[in-house]
């Protein structure tokens, strides 16, 4: 097994980072062939997910996670913990993922044809940690 961790800096909130190239250098230089991929983020206004790198996904996501979770919203997080001002992205975080297992096959992630690995970042600007292991089978 190989551990590493990564690091990603975040600019405006929300930030989407699609980070599938820096995890697929990663695999890259490991030489593993087959094998798993397993991430952890270790903050708790970031989440990891597959989807598109796009825009325009990227803006009907956060109208959707500002319906839900508004990030000027009046949180209980907020009047306990003074001056911090991320309730939300402490919401959302229940809804998404802070680790994701993915295959390795012919020595690349397997995804889908338009999937991309990204972080989201409800709370930046930030410089996020991720834990990366790669096990070889």
């Amino acid at each position: 097994m190989i551990r590493k961790t990564i690091t990603v800096r975040t600019g405006v909130r929300p930030d989407f980072a699609d980070i599938t190239g820096m995890l697929q250098r990663e695999v890259h230089d490991s030489k593993t062939e087959n094998g798993v991929l397993v991430l952890f983020c270790r903050h708790n206004g970031a989440l990891l997910a597959i989807n598109e790198a796009q825009a325009e996904i990227y803006k009907d996501a956060f109208e959707a996670f500002e319906k839900f979770a508004p990030i000027d919203g009046n949180y209980h997080h907020h009047r306990t913990w003074g001056g911090e001002r991320n309730g939300a992205a402490h919401v959302l975080s229940w809804l998404g993922n802070k680790n994701l297992v993915l295959l390795i096959g012919g020595g690349k992630i397997l995804l889908g044809p338009f999937q991309r690995i990204i972080l989201l970042d409800y709370d930046g600007p930030q410089t996020r940690t991720i834990e990366v292991a790669i096990v070889e089978n």
